[in-house]
């Protein structure tokens, strides 16, 4: 069903997208793709990722509807 992540020097390897919307953020952690958060930037374009930096984290996916807030919560 889903992969494990085995620990190597490339924190992207070994991931599996199955059942995860959003594994692009793990390029972050990698110095290979520093710059990689900016929108604007040829590597982001060349690879679809879209806006990576922290003031874009928050905001909801383009393919689903956002929780309404005054739903409350269950205990």
């Amino acid at each position: 069903m889903f992969a494990t992540h085995q620990c190597t020097s490339n924190p992207t390897s070994g991931i599996s997208t199955t059942g995860k919307e959003d594994t692009d953020v793990l390029m972050l952690y990698s110095s290979r793709f520093d710059g990689i958060e900016d929108p604007d930037g040829d590597a982001n374009r060349q690879l679809g990722v879209g806006d990576l930096r922290a003031q874009a984290w928050f905001e909801p996916f383009g393919n689903v509807t956002a929780r309404d807030p005054h739903r409350g919560f269950r205990r």
